[in-house]
């Protein structure tokens, strides 16, 4: 769960202005990253019976396709 959980939080704190912007020379690769979890998310959320686990691994895809309000507001669900 803390696989998908922590960088979900990272980028929901960032987005909502809490945290400090991308250094420009690591945004590429960031991106990258963010993608790349959203698909490990897309591929593992549906093989546990563990809610929370399920929950944090949906927030990692809904924020890897951009769609940041639905991770937030599934997350404070």
């Amino acid at each position: 769960m803390d696989f998908f959980l922590l960088p979900a939080s990272i980028e929901l704190a960032r987005t909502a202005g809490n945290g400090p912007a991308v250094p420009a020379d690591i945004e590429g690769d960031y991106q990258e990253a963010i993608r790349e979890l959203g698909e490990l998310a897309e591929r593992y959320r549906l093989e546990t019976d563990d809610v929370y686990f399920r929950k944090a691994a949906e927030a990692a895809r809904l924020i890897a396709a951009g769609r940041i309000d639905e991770a937030r507001e599934l997350i404070d669900a």
